[in-house]
């Protein structure tokens, strides 16, 4: 009697009591993922800085992730991979505009009289104003980042859980979009003239709470919540404007055993 099949172990061809199990130490998980995204602007007080505070917003995120598994103790396993990463903000920026008219035959001041009348007092005027219009962007950050984490994992039959803390680095990215760093002007992110978002090495602090069931010998399937956070921002050295996100994504995915 081989008993329960429960990975990470695979079962020996042999059924003994003493090899009856065979820790499997190496599994490929593929995983997709959708979530919310917080963005937080700081540095010293500018016009920029107010102007980006109050018309950006972050809306959501999204990934795809290719993770390597190595098991190197039943309960404790350190994972690496890949992780495709895109980020979306709303911005709005507001655009204004000095408006000349000449008008003729208008009116330009109404009189009233001691006895209650009215009088309009009619003529030609220029007319100064000021036009306003709110154009709605939408930027988008891309990365391709390596993780490291470190997971420890609780079995029950042929169901687990496991809880991971770890690191990652942006090795790519590429942004898309437009920021107002002044009353009408607009910098294009991906252009990035004045090299302002053109960080190397973009750092985040991860966490991972996840759930899994072997559905095969070979197989699991796993969801899973991944937390996220920038440490060091996307800025380069020239850009005085710290821009961190917080990340929450739930993901699912299958995991081969090999």
């Amino acid at each position: 009697n081989q008993g329960i099949k429960s990975l990470p172990y695979k079962w020996s061809d042999t059924p003994s009591k003493e090899n009856s199990l065979e820790f499997s130490k190496h599994a490929l998980g593929f995983y997709a993922g959708y979530g919310l995204s917080r963005i937080n602007l700081s540095g010293q007080s500018s016009e920029a800085l107010n102007l980006r505070q109050n018309s950006e917003r972050s809306l959501d995120a999204w990934g795809i992730d290719i993770e390597y598994t190595w098991n190197f103790h039943p309960n404790f396993s350190l994972r690496s991979g890949l992780n495709y990463r895109v980020i979306t903000d709303e911005t709005k920026h507001v655009f204004s505009e000095r408006i000349l008219v000449y008008v003729e035959d208008t009116t330009i001041v109404t009189i009233t009289n001691g006895d209650g009348q009215t009088e309009n007092i009619s003529g030609s005027q220029l007319v100064d104003g000021t036009s306003f219009t709110t154009k709605t962007r939408y930027n988008y950050y891309q990365f391709v980042s390596v993780p490291v984490i470190l997971s420890y994992q609780k079995r029950w039959g042929a169901w687990y859980s496991d809880f991971g803390l770890g690191l990652s680095s942006s090795v790519f990215h590429v942004n898309k979009g437009y920021v107002q760093t002044s009353e009408n002007l607009e910098y294009d992110i991906h252009l990035d003239q004045d090299l302002l978002f053109r960080k190397r090495w973009q750092f985040q602090g991860l966490a991972q709470l996840s759930l899994g069931k072997s559905i095969s010998e070979n197989w699991d399937w796993n969801i899973r919540v991944q937390g996220s956070r920038s440490l060091n921002g996307m800025e380069s050295s020239a850009n005085n404007i710290n821009q961190h996100y917080l990340t929450i994504m739930l993901q699912t995915g299958l995991k081969r055993h090999f």
